[in-house]
This record gives structure tokens, C-alpha cells and sequence, in this order.
């Protein structure tokens, strides 16, 4: 691989540290031993790393990592605690703030008790050397290689695998368009939608494979379309490519090359509010059978040259980079990787055109220091003490009292951890109506949510049969862009097959 483990641990992790530490505090270094620098300093140090979940080209990781704060002076000792516990409630308040406001890598950040009066082995003489000490753990999203060439694929089952990417706006283009993709199939007892918003109600465009035909065809509505003239349902890959020009044509192209033109009235695509979605028709109808890559959505009718240049003489490249730089900053809408993109870690597949994470949005959970921030149903209690929540046999909900800044249509990102648990399951809602996963074990859990229907901004754990243990650590953060969810498939459907 480019990037190893332990090459991100000490370069993106404690480095990334020192960085933010050395903004507020002087002398900032990394190792395990004592090595006083001035009248104070901070000593970092990771002491271990465990890996909670990877596959080629991605890793969630939890790295534990030491803190020693080193002060000397002279004065007496009711100032020193003083000014130590002063310093150290600013370096606590700094990464937490960095933790809230910051964009990439860390998708939590816990720190464990501050432990004053430490004493250093080398130097248990020397009075006037103060230390104080604390430990954190900080949950990494590491990206370990993004190659300008796609190495990985989305296979789908053809029963009821599909991407959902939602209806957010920079998607609802009626103008000008271009849609692209790399498919593989061999799929020819059924049509297969590749890319579609439409769900035979509403209804704005599709591009899909015609089992009688096995072409090819793009369609915006009503009554714009363009078939191809190549097969594409030959078990081999293909790219695939349609543009429109509002009243003017329709065009599209298989394999670089421009296969069919069809002129047209229709002025612009239709509005309707209807989901964009990869591999299936809206109404759980046309599913796509075979695998589909690089997926990108333009608000421009992008011309031949263009196409060819992203066909590659039939090797997908990263089209946010080289010659596409400039194109794709002012015109790619949507741009889907299928695994090889940053932040993709299933079932969450990043739109690569901001595949950034907010900081967290709740700010309740990590630490729950609070008990008046929570509302507890029967059979829960809110611990701050022990910065956890507490169910004993309950079947009844704990809701945060504070509000969250997400929206109806926001994928967030929700990390937890179950901890001395005993029976029953219990699952995290956010809004109100959007329920996670079921849990009956401990654990830390990362898991991804689109939220629909939200009846408000709240944060609530539901103890769903009879649920005994605590839960502690929370983190919601939203993903930017226009990320999709891959919906009934598995994490092994993300696949190393690529043209």
C-alpha cells in the first residue's frame, strides 16, 4: 500500500497533535521520555492503536495516545496546582474545540480523566517539576491510498441492491446535463435502470439498459430519447454517457464514442420531487444486476472530446484531477467512486465533490457531563458522573434535551459505544422517525443514517427489548456533499473489479 498503519499513526495522528497544540501551548514534542524544553511543555505519545474496521483503500481506527503536560517553577505548591489545572483545562478546551470545528480525519475524540501530581521516573527529585497527565482516544478516518485510477466497484444483486443519494439540490438540475458511468452486465431477462430520478410517478430522467434490445437509452421527460447502437450486455465493461441541450438534442455515447443524436424541443427537465438513486428505479422496480463504477452527474452538456477524454481509452480515472480540474470545479454536481473515493468506508459511498465530515453537531454526548441535558424514560438515568447513560431492563427511550443542526435529506455519521451490557438491544433515533441499527452487544459502533421525515432535531437511545447496560461517547456528525447509502447490499459487494 502507499500509506501504512503506523505511518498514519505517528504522521497523521500525532503530528496533527502537535499542530494543534502548538497554537496555544509552546514546545510540543512527540516521544516517551522525559525532555524538558524551557519552564514548560507538552509531551505526546501513542501507546497503541487498534483497527475497528478496513478494507484496500480505507481504515477506521482508534488510536490511544498519552498526554504529559511538564510545568517548573518555584512558587508554591497551591499556585502551581493552580496554574496547572489552568493550563490543562485550555489544552482540554483547544482539542475539544478543534474536535467541534474541524473537518477531516477525526470522527471522535474522548479524554479520559486529567491525573495531577504525576510523578516522573527520571526526575522524582526534582521539586519543582510539576506534571500532570491525561490520556485520549481519537477515532481516525484514514484514507489509505486514492488512486487517480479506480480500483474498486459497486457489484449489485439485481433483487434489491440499490445507491441512494437523495434530493439535495445541486442535484435538481433542469438545464443542461451529462450523466456517466461504467457498468458491467450481462443482465438481458429485464431492463435495468443505471442512474434514474424517477419513480414512474415522478418522473425526470433515467439512463438504462433495454433487455430486448440490449442497448442502451437515455430519457429525459416526457418525450426526449436517444438509444444506442452497441450492445452493452455482453458480461464486459462499457462506459456510458448521455447529454442533453435543452431544445436543441440529446446525445449518447458508449465507450468514448458518440453513438446517437436525437433532436428536441423539450426546454428543460422536469422538477419533480423524486430521489436520485444508482441502480434501481424509485419505485423498488428495475434493479441493476452486475457492477457500476464511477458515477458523475454534470450540470453541462459536456461535448465529445471531453467524453472520450473520460472514457481513457477504457481506463476510468479520477476526473478531479489533471485536465478535469477546472471542468469538474464549475460543473460536477455528483461524483460517486464506488469505493475508491475518500470517506467511502460501506455503506456510506462520499460524493467526491466535498467529501468532507462536519465537527459534532450534538456536542451532549462526548462528554455527558449534564444530567439536566437528558430526559429519561423508565429504566434510564443520565450519569454524568461517570459520563454515560444508564439503562436497566427498559424498553422506554432517554432523549437529549438540546437541539441538533441537521436536516431532512443530511446522511450523518453517529458513533457510539455500548458498555457493560447484559440484555436486550437498543438503537439510536435521530429526528424523531430515523431509526439505526439494533444493538445487543458491547461495542463501539459507527453507522450511517439519511434522515427523513424528522418531526424534530433530537438525539434519543431506545432501549428496544428490554435493554441493560450504558451508553457513552456519543458523536453525530454530518456528511457534506451529496453522499449516498448503499441500501440491502454488503460490504463485500465493494469489489475489485474494474474495467
Amino acid at each position: 500500500m502507499a500509506i501504512t498503519y503506523d505511518k498514519i499513526a505517528y504522521d497523521q495522528v500525532e503530528l496533527e497533535l502537535k499542530a494543534i497544540l502548538a497554537t496555544e501551548f509552546p514546545n510540543v514534542y512527540i516521544g516517551n521520555t522525559f525532555s524538558m524544553k524551557g519552564s514548560e511543555c507538552i509531551r505526546i505519545d501513542l501507546v497503541s492503536s487498534t483497527s475497528i474496521e478496513q478494507s484496500t483503500f480505507y481504515e477506521q481506527r482508534l488510536y490511544a495516545l498519552n498526554l504529559r503536560y511538564y510545568f517548573k517553577s518555584d512558587t508554591s505548591q497551591e499556585r502551581i496546582n493552580k496554574a496547572v489545572k489552568g493550563k490543562i483545562d485550555r489544552l482540554r478546551k483547544h482539542l475539544l474545540d478543534y474536535q467541534v470545528n474541524g473537518t477531516k480525519g477525526w470522527a471522535a475524540l474522548i479524554i479520559e480523566d486529567i491525573n495531577y501530581n504525576v510523578k516522573d521516573e527520571e526526575n522524582e527529585e526534582d521539586d519543582n517539576l510539576h506534571i500532570a497527565e491525561f490520556n485520549i482516544t481519537i477515532q481516525h478516518h484514514n484514507v489509505l491510498q486514492v488512486s487517480a485510477f479506480s480500483n474498486l466497484s459497486i457489484l449489485f444483486d439485481g433483487g434489491d441492491e440499490y445507491l441512494d443519494v437523495g434530493n439535495p439540490t445541486s442535484t435538481q438540475i433542469t438545464g443542461a446535463i451529462t450523466i456517466s458511468a461504467w457498468i458491467k452486465t450481462s443482465n438481458t431477462s429485464a431492463d435495468q435502470y443505471i442512474i434514474a430520478k424517477d419513480d414512474n410517478t415522478n418522473r425526470n430522467f433515467y439512463l438504462r439498459t433495454l433487455s430486448s434490445t440490449s442497448k442502451v437509452t437515455f430519457v429525459i421527460f416526457s418525450t426526449a430519447t436517444v438509444t444506442s447502437t452497441t450492445s452493452v450486455l455482453d458480461g464486459n465493461w462499457h462506459h456510458v454517457a448521455a447529454t442533453f441541450t435543452p431544445s436543441s438534442n440529446i446525445k449518447i455515447f458508449v465507450n468514448g464514442a458518440l453513438e446517437a443524436t436525437t433532436t428536441t424541443s423539450v426546454s428543460s427537465i422536469d422538477n419533480d420531487t423524486v430521489n436520485l438513486e444508482i441502480g434501481r428505479r424509485g419505485n423498488g422496480a428495475l434493479y441493476f444486476q452486475g457492477n457500476i463504477d464511477e458515477v458523475s452527474l454534470w450540470d453541462s452538456a459536456l461535448d465529445a472530446d471531453t467524453i472520450k477524454a473520460i472514457y481513457n481509452s477504457g481506463r476510468p480515472n479520477n476526473l478531479q484531477i489533471g485536465d478535469f480540474t477546472h471542468l469538474a470545479r464549475t460543473h460536477l454536481k455528483g461524483y460517486w467512486r464506488m469505493g475508491d473515493g475518500s470517506l467511502d468506508s460501506f455503506p456510506l459511498i462520499a460524493d467526491q465533490t466535498n467529501p468532507t465530515i462536519t465537527g459534532d453537531l450534538f456536542q451532549k454526548g462526548n462528554p455527558i457531563d449534564d444530567n439536566g441535558d437528558w430526559t429519561a424514560g423508565t429504566g434510564w438515568a443520565a450519569d454524568a458522573s461517570n459520563n454515560k447513560l444508564v439503562g436497566t431492563a427498559t424498553t422506554a427511550n432517554i432523549n437529549a434535551n438540546s437541539t441538533t443542526s441537521f436536516s431532512n435529506g443530511d446522511v450523518l455519521e453517529v458513533t457510539f459505544t455500548v458498555a457493560n451490557y447484559s440484555s436486550g438491544s437498543v438503537r439510536f433515533i435521530v429526528g424523531g422517525n430515523t431509526n439505526g441499527t439494533t444493538r445487543s452487544a458491547n461495542g463501539r459502533y459507527i453507522e450511517y443514517v439519511r434522515v427523513s421525515s424528522a418531526v424534530n432535531t433530537l438525539v434519543y437511545f431506545d432501549g428496544v427489548t428490554s435493554f441493560t447496560g450504558d451508553i457513552k461517547d456519543i458523536i453525530v456528525k454530518k456528511i457534506n456533499g451529496n453522499p449516498a447509502l448503499m441500501i440491502n447490499n454488503q460490504a463485500s459487494d465493494i469489489e475489485e473489479d474494474t474495467p
